[in-house]
């Protein structure tokens, strides 16, 4: 919540390094601002997650909770990203089965 107190600079472009919570500065960022967005993820945040939670929560409603909502922000995050920049298109089927347009992807290699 304290993310919505924060003064957004005024900046020509903002670049997050994966879709995950610290990209919610750059959703609100957008909004404020409408700058552009670039997301590159060198490993796709939600999967790392999901490796996590699987070995380190061991009851069902937990992981369950926690799947939908890493889910649901990563989702936003793409939605306000003007282009998406993984690294090889493994990452760019993750990325697409998650709800990322497949026309703003762009694989860098």
């Amino acid at each position: 919540i304290q993310l919505f107190s924060i003064q957004v600079p005024k900046v020509d472009v903002i670049h997050c390094s994966l879709a995950w919570l610290p990209s919610l500065v750059a959703v609100y960022a957008k909004k404020e601002s409408n700058c552009p967005v670039i997301i590159t993820e060198h490993g796709v945040a939600f999967r790392e997650l999901l490796l996590y939670y699987n070995a380190y929560l061991f009851d069902e409603p937990s992981k369950i909770f926690w799947k939908v909502f890493s889910h649901n922000i990563v989702r936003v995050v793409y939605s306000i990203a003007d282009v998406i920049t993984p690294v090889c298109e493994a990452n760019k089927n993750w990325e697409k089965s998650l709800g990322a347009d497949p026309a703003k992807i762009k694989v860098i290699y």
